[in-house]
């Protein structure tokens, strides 16, 4: 009788620890974010007077290159060698052209969309179009190539990789380009041609083993039967590929993530009920919700980053849409900590969309909008990237608010032998007071303490110590920058993704 006794109470302690455990796999992906993005409104550039769909690369070299629509049916590319300060004078890439219709005069307009730009491995630059011509049945939509070699500055001419129907239904878009570290080099699109009858549309991919010399016919990498698979982008993270594309499964388009192995790259399509696609926000968004034209980033800290357009809590049309940015984890899944990087009035858009890595500590959103004109044009804004942890005996941390307006605050936090020092500058040229204050919450032993810092006279920059034997191995800090703008009202910023009622939203700290 003890003996069984004794059984069955282990079974029930083993119940428990399996228990327990699946409760701790099933909520370690709630933690918050390891990074936040604070967007630095200062930084605001519109990169052309008029265009859309902009694309940015970062050279090996430190050089900047940028590609972009001019609205008139052709592909402008801008250069910069100062790291964005300035800008090269438009060069065209693809040009819209004429195409004669058999056995007639008239002839139509073919134009160049969707630009793409990467740097293969051996120094070339790739660019991608999609060519649409601008009326039915008379010419293929297509993807178009050109190389440029950096050596010799030389442009090729273009070639056309794939030609799809003649109709506008049956067209194939949105090329993006991905090269492994095989040197293996894909070009995904979305394509309507193998669908004729229907109204579907798969993301197509081509592949390449002698940097886009030659190139494979399309295998399918997804599909979902009776939906429309959209706006391909991939990155290659391990031995993964994950791919970001919008998908209806119910309702509006949605930001989906499509996996797949490396050395069977997209051996088979993956379909509506496979493991290797997922929704890719942590957070289900009501069906009736646009969040279309996703793009992928991976960055340096192996996190992800996903940008898309959306109508949430706007105007219904989603020609109205605005960007938003959202962070994964290390697996693509999960993504939160959603920002909109563009200040965009609901009678405004921020569209066609993309993201990329600045720097080890900032990021770049890029958007076709008119936020701050008439024109819809290319513009782009910076992001600081946030740590939502920091080991003091390890790392200086800089922190940023001033994603409202051109005044911002810059904090740089440091370890300094016993005390913990803090230096903070603000910048409010574009304040009509001098009222400004810094706030600092800082949370210690279950205790919080709110430190106001008044900024007085011309001198922004304030040091404040602290004695790190006040604070706990692990406390929380947080900051505020409080100011009047130009009209008189007075705005408190607070640090990204921070509530001031929430320390565990806060940076925490390990001494």
């Amino acid at each position: 009788m003890r003996i069984k006794v004794i059984h069955i109470i282990l079974v029930c302690f083993l119940l428990l620890l399996l228990k327990v455990n699946s409760k701790a796999q099933n909520t370690s992906g709630k933690e918050l974010a390891d990074v936040r993005i604070a967007w630095d409104y200062s930084s605001l550039h519109q990169m052309a007077e008029e265009g859309g769909y902009p694309r940015l690369i970062r050279l090996r070299n430190g050089n900047l290159m940028a590609v972009y629509e001019n609205r008139r049916g052709d592909i402008h590319l801008i250069k910069s060698e100062n790291h964005g300060n300035s800008w090269s004078v438009p060069e065209v890439i693809f040009s819209s052209y004429p195409f004669h219709v058999e056995n007639s005069k008239e002839s139509i307009r073919i134009n160049a969309t969707n630009p793409e730009i990467i740097e293969l491995s051996n120094g070339d630059i790739l660019f991608a179009c999609n060519y649409r011509p601008r009326k039915d049945n008379i010419a293929p939509f297509s993807i178009g190539l050109k190389r440029l070699n950096l050596r010799s500055n030389q442009l090729s001419d273009t070639e056309i990789l794939y030609e799809a129907g003649k109709k506008f239904k049956d067209g194939c878009w949105e090329p993006s380009f991905l090269q492994l570290l095989n040197g293996e080099l894909h070009l995904y699109f979305a394509n309507e041609s193998p669908f004729r009858a229907s109204d579907e549309q798969e993301i197509s991919v081509l592949k390449s083993n002698d940097n886009g010399e030659s190139w494979s016919d399309p295998e399918t990498a997804s599909f979902r039967k009776d939906r429309r698979d959209g706006m391909p982008v991939a990155v290659i993270s391990k031995d993964k590929i994950y791919l970001a594309v919008e998908d209806n499964k119910i309702g509006q388009f949605k930001p989906y993530i499509i996996q797949s192995s490396i050395n069977q790259s997209w051996g088979e399509p993956v379909t509506a009920n496979s493991e290797n696609r997922w929704y890719a926000l942590e957070e289900r968004v009501d069906d009736s919700v646009y969040m279309g034209a996703p793009y992928l980033l991976k960055l340096p800290n192996d996190q992800f980053l996903i940008s898309y357009q959306t109508n949430r809590d706007r105007n219904h049309n989603w020609e109205l849409s605005t960007m938003e940015v959202a962070i994964g984890d290390k697996n693509a899944r999960s993504f939160k900590n959603i920002s909109q990087p563009f200040p965009v009035a609901i009678n405004k858009e921020a569209k066609w969309n993309s993201i990329a890595n600045w720097d080890k500590n900032t990021v770049v959103a890029l958007s076709s909008t008119n936020f701050n004109s008439e024109k819809i044009s290319p513009w782009m804004i910076k992001g600081y990237l946030i740590p939502s942890s920091v080991k003091l005996k390890q790392d200086t941390v800089q922190l940023f608010i001033g994603s409202l307006s051109a005044i911002n605050l810059k904090a740089e936090i440091y370890k300094s032998n016993d005390k913990l020092e803090i230096s903070l500058e603000g910048n409010r040229k574009d304040s009509n007071s001098n009222t400004m204050e810094y706030i600092l919450y800082i949370r210690s032993d279950k205790k919080t303490e709110k430190i106001v810092i008044p900024v007085k006279g011309k001198d922004n920059t304030i040091k404040k110590s602290i004695s790190l034997s006040k604070l706990s191995n692990n406390f929380n800090l947080g900051i505020t920058l409080k100011y009047s703008d130009r009209s008189g009202n007075i705005i408190e910023e607070k640090l990204v993704h921070m509530d001031e009622q929430n320390p565990d939203t806060w940076i925490n700290f390990e001494k």
